[in-house]
């Protein structure tokens, strides 16, 4: 059975084109040690993902990363 005190990794989304793993790692850094960043790869003829993951090492980090993505997504106006 899958327990919520395992989990470790969060899903980031509206992410801007340009963001690199290196600039996802040092944001959210601030809130625990980093493991991995997973940005998904551009299929060819389709728009780039703008999501990815963030793995930390332990969940405490993880949820302590919570409020920072919401302020984020919620401050990052839609593209028209």
């Amino acid at each position: 059975m899958f327990a919520l005190e395992e989990v470790k990794s969060v899903y980031v989304r509206k992410l801007p084109e340009n963001v690199t793993e290196e600039q996802l790692r040092e944001l959210f850094g601030r809130h625990g040690e980093v493991t991995k960043v997973v940005l998904l790869e551009q299929k060819p003829g389709q728009p780039k993902r703008d999501f990815g993951f963030v793995h930390y090492a332990d969940h405490s980090s993880a949820i302590k990363a919570i409020p920072r993505i919401q302020h984020l997504q919620g401050t990052r106006k839609k593209k028209e």
